[in-house]
């Protein structure tokens, strides 16, 4: 069977959500669809998540326009596709988590291979208007 994007949303937002962040998927920005966007209970740092199970290419590209509204952005792929991406990936502030899959010891987790930089690309208006759309949806239902 192969693996589809979506069984790695939810360890990845458990994984954010274990460190304080308030989460929620799909979240528009301009044309675009963050797979999981996220900022802690202060609003101060918002995290984008873009996930693949291959390109990883492609999801750099993404994962660029995202650093225009967030902290710090990352891709996570499944952790084969992962180790291979962190040995060709240049950096350019966007972080890479490796999930485990139930077939390897310890069952679905997440690693940070490499740590997202602060985006030097950041517009706090972007930013403050995604907060603001998921507070908005998170009252509405009963997410973020």
């Amino acid at each position: 069977m192969a693996l589809r994007e979506e069984l790695l949303v939810q360890p990845v937002e458990d994984y954010f959500t274990s460190l304080g962040y308030r989460m929620v998927r799909e979240m528009q920005f301009f044309s675009k669809y963050i797979d999981l966007f996220g900022f802690n209970g202060g609003a101060s740092s918002t995290v984008a998540v873009e996930l693949k199970v291959r390109d990883w290419r492609r999801a750099i590209k993404q994962a660029k326009i995202y650093s225009l509204c967030a902290n710090r952005v990352y891709i996570a792929m499944p952790y084969l596709v992962a180790k291979r991406a962190a040995k060709e990936m240049g950096s350019d502030c966007i972080g890479l988590l490796a999930v485990h899959t139930p077939e390897h010891p310890g069952g679905w987790r997440v690693d940070e291979l490499i740590a997202a930089s602060e985006s030097p690309r950041k517009r706090e208006d972007f930013a403050s208007r995604l907060v603001d759309s998921c507070k908005v949806a998170g009252e509405r239902d009963n997410e973020c």
